[in-house]
């Protein structure tokens, strides 16, 4: 039974593309990605890192400037701890 890709699907292999510095497939992906939902920034962040995972320093600039031409900023990372003294 064949499945509709979603942008969850393109990220998941994104994401998988950077553990295994598959470079020419993360960038099919990010393409693939972002036809579909184009104002995430995360994904121009996971590209520029499988970048710089594969040591190719201009191509990760090269995304981060991507991302900030199309003017999506990249959203903090956030963390709650709960104390359970308190």
């Amino acid at each position: 039974m064949p499945i509709k890709a979603s942008s969850t699907l393109w990220g998941s292999l994104l994401l998988a593309c950077q553990i295994h510095q598959n470079v020419s497939l993360a960038e099919t992906a990010v393409e693939r990605f972002v036809e579909l939902k184009a104002d995430d920034s995360g994904v121009y962040v996971v590209l520029s890192n499988t970048y710089v995972d594969a040591g190719m320093w201009e191509d990760a600039l090269k995304a981060r400037r991507l991302m900030e031409d199309t003017e999506l900023k990249k959203e903090a990372g956030r963390s709650i701890i709960e104390d359970a003294w308190t």
